[in-house]
């Protein structure tokens, strides 16, 4: 008996043991069903859990969406194990930054989730603020030392904004693309309205890209004025679009989608050419010594622009000299590589290049030594005297031109009082409605080419 009793207390403690191992196997497959093997943060699959649980419970939470600026780049510069630690900093800091009842997932590639059961919604711009806050403090890398980070944020609430998890989740990532859209290291809330203007950004995509294919859009023409003779320099060839459904759409909407979809390239690509063809017939009937400013993005700025641009020029029998293309001051503060080697051979061909905006950027004088500048635009806003000290700014901007060597142009220049002023701080060639709005083609013949180019 006492051995059949030892036998059956040892297969007793045999099968408790395996089942205790199976159990633990279990926990542990499901652990990392559910985890992220690089942060150790919830998985796709794990949010995807906790949300449904949450909503099952009909507990009341924001979700978070946590997208990182930039880090495609430091993927491509420094290699995916650099960019590995970046996001196991990143877990780590999210970490700290919430309480144990706020649960935080990385949903894939940058991107991550936060869960907040216990913050009410006031808070909520709070926590959104210290996440960029602390995801904007450098981290240190092995072997690089110090990178830092932006993210862009987007939140939606459940009930309010979604009862169900798909929902919430784009509700939560079109917040967060409007963030990175306004300008990055920022969060936006889910509303109605902010569904409208996404659906709108979206409408205006696919029907840019049928207007551009159809050439359904339009170049209007502002004179720049010479005062030391009264007579048109030449032209700042602008974009208009009028859709048959959506009517005008405004360029500061339009072109700002454009760059972000990468659609600029081929929209650019028409501007060039029609600014092109019209100033070759302008030259060719009227003024062969007219000039047309072109705007162009530096997204554009690829290898073989510059190469491009002179075919284009070769074509329309257009001497290089005769051509400015204006970059806005904001668009180079981080431009570097292959945009600055573009703007150096498009220099080189004897195409002017021309600093828009001047003053409404960070880094001004530092542009005018190191970028191949022929002409500074001095922004609008001055000339209205909006900023304290626009006088002084104006005088000193001229001063600072002259000394260099670089023509000066003043815009926004509406009234005569602005203009003597101007006149009166030695500006030469200024624009603005004074002259003319921007006009078509057809009323730019009738109004300064046939034989009435003077300034009345």
């Amino acid at each position: 008996m006492q051995g059949k009793w030892l036998f059956d207390k040892s297969e007793l403690l045999l099968n408790l043991t395996c089942t205790t191992k199976q159990k633990e196997k279990l926990i542990k497959a499901r652990y990392n069903a559910e985890h992220d093997c690089l942060t150790e943060l919830y998985n796709r699959r794990g949010i995807s859990n906790l949300l449904e649980t949450s909503i099952a419970y009909r507990s009341p939470f924001e979700l978070m969406f946590v997208d990182l600026d930039g880090f495609k780049l430091v993927n491509d510069t420094y290699g995916h194990t650099v960019g590995d630690q970046r996001l196991k900093q990143v877990g780590e800091r999210l970490k700290q930054l919430v309480d144990e009842k706020c649960m935080i997932g990385r949903f894939g590639g940058d991107e991550f989730i936060v869960i907040a059961h216990t913050c009410r919604n006031q808070n909520i711009p709070l926590l959104c603020s210290r996440i960029i806050d602390a995801l904007n403090r450098s981290f240190h890398i092995r072997g690089i030392g110090s990178l830092s980070v932006g993210c862009s944020i987007g939140t939606a609430h459940f009930p309010d904004n979604a009862v169900d998890q798909e929902t919430l989740l784009k509700q939560a990532g079109m917040a967060m693309h409007l963030a990175k859209a306004n300008g990055r290291n920022r969060f936006q809330t889910f509303t109605p309205d902010l569904a409208q203007t996404l659906h709108r950004k979206v409408e205006i995509r696919h029907r840019l890209a049928r207007a551009i294919e159809n050439d359904d859009l339009n170049l209007h023409y502002q004179p720049i004025m010479n005062t030391n003779s009264d007579k048109v320099k030449g032209f700042e060839a602008l974009l208009r679009w009028s859709d048959k459904e959506l009517g005008n759409i405004g360029p500061d909407e339009f072109i700002s989608l454009a760059e972000e979809t990468g659609q600029i390239v081929p929209l650019g690509k028409w501007v060039l050419n029609s600014a092109l063809k019209q100033l070759s017939i302008w030259q060719r009937e009227f003024d062969s010594e007219l000039m047309m400013s072109i705007n162009i993005s530096s997204i554009q700025m690829h290898a073989t622009f510059a190469e491009q641009l002179l075919a284009m020029l070769n074509f329309y029998n257009i001497q290089p000299q005769s051509i400015a293309l204006e970059i806005t001051e904001s668009s180079m503060i981080f431009k570097h590589g292959e945009v600055r080697q573009a703007l150096s051979d498009i220099s080189k061909l004897g195409v002017e290049l021309h600093l828009d905006d001047f003053g409404t950027g960070y880094s001004s004088l530092s542009m005018l030594h190191d970028l191949p500048i022929s002409t500074v635009k001095l922004d609008k806003s001055f000339v209205h005297g909006s900023h304290k000290g626009s006088k002084a700014i104006v005088q000193a901007t001229h001063a600072i031109c002259e000394k260099l060597g670089l023509k000066v142009v003043a815009e926004g220049v509406e009234t005569e009082t602005q203009k003597a002023f101007l006149i009166d701080c030695g500006y030469q060639y200024l624009q603005g409605f004074l002259f003319s709005k921007p006009i078509p083609s057809n009323e730019v013949e009738s109004q300064f080419l046939n034989g009435r180019q003077s300034y009345n």
